[in-house]
């Protein structure tokens, strides 16, 4: 497990210190958690810029054209949802095939169910 110092403003010293005072989690369970969830906004931002900048030059657009309301990017969001790499819909998979067993797994039980 990594470790980093950080420094952080008093004001928020203090309200991370309550947090954990009155829940009963450790300042470093919160700003842990903290990150984590900062990290998957800012992976979904970087994602998401690179998905446009790739409709834009597959269309021939700019981002001026985007922000004009230009009628062919008119379908840049349900473009983006299919573009390599979304970190939401990567998640959505993840936790809906969880529990789903692999293919391995499938073999081993019909054997088993064969003995």
């Amino acid at each position: 497990m990594g470790m980093m110092t950080l420094r952080l403003r008093d004001d928020l010293d203090a309200r991370i210190a309550e947090l954990a005072a009155s829940s009963g989690h450790t300042k470093t369970y919160w700003v842990t958690r903290l990150i984590a969830m900062g990290l998957n906004e800012l992976e979904y931002e970087v994602w998401e810029q690179k998905a446009i900048s790739a409709y834009l030059a597959e269309k021939k657009l700019t981002s001026k054209d985007l922000e004009d309301g230009h009628p062919e990017t008119d379908d840049v969001y349900a473009w983006i949802v299919d573009f390599p790499g979304n970190p939401e819909l990567q998640a959505r998979t993840q936790e809906l095939t969880k529990d789903r067993p692999t293919t391995g797994d499938a073999e081993i039980r019909k054997t088993k169910n064969a003995e």
